[in-house]
This record gives structure tokens, C-alpha cells and sequence, in this order.
């Protein structure tokens, strides 16, 4: 875990201290920034009594998002998943109250889990194993009263198109006054790469009656913390629960890990691997399978979300990853459904 440590009281350190005093713990010791994730604000939190927190400020600003999430891991917990649970802020009801708001951000406080992120030659089965039973503790889970982040998997190929051509022609202004940088000039490619693929785009309502329940919706390495043994010390980053198909979190977990995401070589073979390990402990038909490859293809040749981004904040931690966003989704369009299903 990559993290920056404040040592001297400044405006970070300030704003850590108060997020601790709203949740009744007392000034930090240590604070240290993680500077792993891409979305959100989270803090490594040493305090005076010797505990270690991580605090996550999240990048939504409606509590209900938050709690939803933290509704999501008490249930998941309940069940047997291995995942810290939030804790509450002081005077809270028994049923909430465990998101304290800062300057706006909700705020959430978990006892730190020491653990290294899930490595090693059988990170396929491991990965696949795991997300079927963590599917298999969600079943069911009650969503009444709850609003996720997270909506519908559905799209406007034409309202997508419209979009395309905006923040294209906002990136060739920026070009022509100098203001432009690599990423805007590689819009270029990746927009004519988008609009011919575009041009396949199924309605959305294809995949509607796809076996969907709450998911996880972030089941990658780096969320999941293994002991020594290997075995799984915790399920982290629950901020993508939502109720999806469950064929969904299935396909963005090898893509995100086995198919170059992240820049790395595509492992088709490895992605079959964890496929067939989910396979082995949940029910997933072929049939099933082989439309949550297009239902994964066709949502994100639709989303613009790193582009949007750039155009609005300029250059971030996400634009590294639009590449192999647009890697995969041409592979998944050219072979993607015949590579992944036996």
C-alpha cells in the first residue's frame, strides 16, 4: 500500500483530526495518506491508544450512497465474508449512524486490517472461489429503503455519440491554444475506435433478464487482503455494491485482473481459470456467461467516465487507465465471447 505520511499539522493533518474527533477518537498520532485508490480520500490512522484506523472520505456526497454501502457489509459480514465492519459514530441509533460528515464528505471510520493484497501462481481460483461465495453470502441481502451509487447497467447509444463529439471537440480547442496534452491527442484514437464499435450497439434491454441480486462490484486483488497462508483476511472497497447481474461482478473481476486493465498483458487463460473456479462452487450456464461478455463489452464502450473526467478536472490517476479500457473492449468485440467461454 503506497502512503504519504504527514508528520507536522497541517490543513491534511487538520482535517484528519477532525474526522477523528466526530467519530470520539481522540487527536492522531500518525496519519498517513493511501494513495492506492483512484476515487476516494482514505487515511491511515495511527492514534494515541496504539489502534490503527482507515478512514475513507468518499467521493459522494449523499449519505445515503455511504450508508447503503455500510448496509451492504454488515449483511455480507453476517454471513460469513471476512470484512471489517464501519464503526459507529458516538450517540448513534443502533440501526445507523456510522457516517460522520466533514466539510461535506461522509466519512467513514474501519478498524485497519493488516494483509497483503491476493498474489501468487493460483490467484485465478483463489479469485473465482471467492466471488462465488461472497455471491452466495449476498443472495437475498435486503436492498429496501437503500439507494446505491450505483444504477442501472443501461445506456443511450445516441446520447453516447452526442457526448463522444463534445469532449472531442473540447480536447482539439484545447490542442489548437496550447493547452492540450498527450491524453487529449489520444482521445482522438480511442473515439474513432469507439464510434465503429458503437456502431453494433445492442439495446440495453437485451441483457434485462440476466439473474441479477446485490454484488460486490469491485472483487479485484487489491481488495481482498490475504495472511501469510494465502487465506482471505478481508473483502475491502464495498463502494460498487449495488444490484446487478451477478454475471457482471464475474466479468469485471477478470477483466480487471487477467485482461490488461491496467496496462499488463491480457491472460485469456487465466480469466477461463477463474471462470471455471466460480463455476465450480456457483451456478453460472453458458448461456448466462456469454451475455455478460457482451453486457460487459457494450457498458463500456458506453462509458465515458475517465474521458469526462479529464475534461473536467484535467489530468488524474484515471486517465492511466482508459487504454486498457479501450484494449479491452476492442478484444472483448473481435473475440472476447469465444475466448472466454468453454
Amino acid at each position: 500500500m503506497e502512503t504519504q505520511t504527514v508528520t507536522e499539522r497541517d490543513d491534511e493533518y487538520d482535517m484528519v483530526a477532525r474526522v477523528c474527533a466526530a467519530f470520539g477518537f481522540g487527536e492522531p498520532v500518525a496519519v498517513a495518506r493511501v494513495r492506492t485508490g483512484y476515487l476516494n480520500r482514505d487515511e491511515d490512522v495511527t492514534l494515541a491508544d496504539g489502534r490503527r484506523l482507515f478512514l475513507k472520505g468518499s467521493r459522494h456526497r449523499d449519505v445515503r450512497y455511504v450508508a447503503a454501502e455500510h448496509a451492504i457489509i454488515a449483511h455480507a459480514a453476517a454471513r460469513g465474508v471476512p470484512t471489517p465492519l464501519p464503526l459507529p459514530v458516538p450517540g448513534a441509533t443502533p440501526d445507523g449512524g456510522t457516517v460522520a460528515v466533514v466539510d461535506g464528505v461522509p466519512w467513514s471510520a474501519f478498524p485497519f486490517v493488516d494483509g497483503s493484497a491476493l498474489t501468487g501462481v493460483n490467484v485465478p481460483e483463489r479469485l473465482g472461489a471467492w466471488l462465488a461465495e461472497t455471491h452466495q453470502a449476498l443472495a437475498g441481502c435486503p436492498t429496501a429503503g437503500l439507494t446505491f451509487a450505483e444504477g442501472p447497467l443501461a445506456w443511450d447509444t445516441g446520447a453516447t455519440l452526442a457526448e463522444i463529439d463534445h469532449l472531442e471537440a473540447r480536447a482539439m480547442a484545447r490542442e489548437r491554444v496550447g493547452a492540450g496534452d498527450p491524453f487529449d491527442r489520444w482521445t482522438r484514437q480511442a473515439f474513432a475506435a469507439l464510434r465503429r464499435t458503437l456502431r453494433d450497439a445492442p439495446p440495453p434491454e437485451r441483457f434485462a433478464g440476466l439473474p441479477a441480486q446485490v454484488i460486490h462490484g469491485d472483487f479485484y486483488p487489491p481488495n481482498l487482503l490475504t495472511d501469510a497462508a494465502g487465506r482471505l483476511r478481508a473483502v475491502l472497497d464495498w463502494e460498487f455494491a449495488a444490484v446487478r447481474p451477478r454475471v457482471w461482478d464475474v466479468l469485471r473481476a477478470v477483466a480487471f485482473t487477467f485482461l490488461g486493465v491496467h496496462g499488463e498483458t491480457a491472460n485469456a487463460a487465466a480469466a477461463r481459470r477463474c471462470i471455471a473456479a466460480y463455476r465450480a462452487v456457483a451456478p453460472l450456464p453458458a448461456d448466462e456467461l456469454a451475455a455478460g461478455v457482451q453486457l460487459y463489452l457494450w457498458r463500456t464502450a458506453h462509458n465515458l467516465n475517465k474521458y469526462r473526467w479529464h475534461d473536467e478536472r484535467g489530468p488524474g490517476l484515471t486517465d492511466a487507465l482508459a487504454p486498457g479500457d479501450l484494449a479491452l473492449m476492442e478484444w472483448l468485440h473481435g473475440q472476447g465471447a469465444t475466448a472466454l467461454v468453454e
